[in-house]
């Protein structure tokens, strides 16, 4: 699975775009779209050096979520997912508890964790932290929250899967079930009734020709 261009958006509006190094709260010298710099990067880069940092890092964060999850995924779970890894690390989201309950079908106890995910940084509370993994938590349960039977009953049965499960196609009628006599019900019962009528003004019209002639 890879990122919708939505998903794409929203992660760079929880990250922000900085052209300058900047610490990101937690002592991590940070730049472009929250890419940590190493120590061969300069401190300043320009706007296209920046969507080149943010796709290697979305990919990074793409290949863990595939790599680890186990589950099907709605393409919005998918979305969140990265948001989180690109943000927390990969590494984390490998020993989390959220991970662990995703793994399960516990899609509900993985968006709660989520959603009460820790926050700090540094040993920090961090607000702008809070509200991005409120946001994520919702981002998770945007396109809705199946169970496993539901999967199975929609044709997802193995790992994540692009896109959103469709509700499944009603089932033929059971053989030998009782069906509905054609003719007796609805517009069948109309169109009978109108057959009849039909049948009757035409033998009457044929009758009328009939006695003219004889005249």
């Amino acid at each position: 699975m890879t990122t919708s261009e939505l998903g794409k958006a929203e992660i760079k509006r929880h990250e922000g775009l900085r052209l300058t190094a900047y610490d990101d709260g937690a002592g991590n010298l940070t730049i472009g779209w929250g890419h940590l710099i190493r120590s061969d990067m300069p401190n300043q880069i320009s706007r296209e050096e920046a969507e080149r940092l943010f796709l290697a890092d979305l990919a990074t964060a793409e290949a863990a979520v595939n790599r680890l999850v186990e589950v099907p995924l709605t393409s919005a779970q998918f979305d969140a997912l990265v948001s989180l890894v690109i943000n927390w690390g990969s590494g984390n989201f490998a020993q989390s508890e959220l991970l662990r309950r995703l793994n399960a079908y516990d899609y509900t106890g993985a968006q709660a964790r989520l959603r009460e995910h820790p926050v700090t940084a540094g040993g920090q509370v961090m607000s702008g932290l809070q509200r991005r993994r409120r946001a994520e938590a919702d981002w998770f349960g945007r396109e809705g929250i199946y169970t496993r039977e539901e999967l199975a009953a929609m044709g997802f049965t193995g790992r994540n899967v692009t896109g959103t499960p469709e509700p499944p196609t009603p089932t033929e009628p059971t053989p030998g079930a009782e069906q509905p006599t054609p003719g007796t019900t609805g517009t069948q019962a109309g169109g009978g009734l109108g057959n009849w009528l039909w049948l009757l003004i035409g033998g009457a019209l044929l009758a009328f020709v009939v006695l003219s002639t004889d005249d």
